[in-house]
């Protein structure tokens, strides 16, 4: 299965949309988002977009509150809202999701995962850690002018980097 990794949109809506214009070509129907989207507004755009979306905070999702009621209010069921550091199990392969990259690696090292997904210093890597993929899918902001996204591949357990032309 196709995953897309998505983090640090930091509310630059356009990329974050030429993203999802590349995710749906290729028919990718399960996100997970490693945080920085900052506003509710930026956060709505990836709703609807995914038969099922894992997300995490990032250190400035200010409007947790703003998310979380509009979540309950408009029933959203697909999309899985995990805090600040996510576990969940895809294609039986133990996955961990947090926004910090010195924590990411503490639990690439820990050995009790297939794979650890992070952001927070928009730079784009990926490497083996023991038998744990820990990867960075970049930043959709584009701060740095190279914009970019992860699609991960749980057959393989391997993440490309996508890059959004801008």
């Amino acid at each position: 299965m196709n995953i897309a990794v998505i983090s640090d949109i930091h509310d630059n809506i356009w990329n974050l949309d030429k993203a999802l214009e590349i995710v749906e070509k290729k028919n990718i129907n399960t996100a997970i988002f490693c945080g920085d989207y900052c506003s509710p507004t930026t956060f709505k755009l990836i709703v609807g977009r995914f038969s099922k979306t894992y997300c995490i905070w990032g250190n400035v999702d200010g409007e947790k509150y703003a998310i979380m009621k509009f979540l309950g209010d408009e029933r959203i069921e697909n999309i899985e809202m995990l805090g600040d550091f996510g576990e969940i199990e895809i294609d039986n392969l133990k996955v961990a999701v947090i926004h910090k990259p010195d924590i990411a690696k503490g639990l690439a090292h820990s050995g009790l995962y297939d794979a650890v997904f992070h952001g927070h210093n928009h730079t784009a890597s990926k490497e083996i850690i023991g038998k744990t993929l820990l990867a960075n899918p970049g930043e959709v902001m584009g701060s740095d002018g190279k914009p970019s996204f992860g699609i991960w591949d749980t057959k393989k357990n391997d993440i490309e980097i996508i890059r959004i032309l801008i």
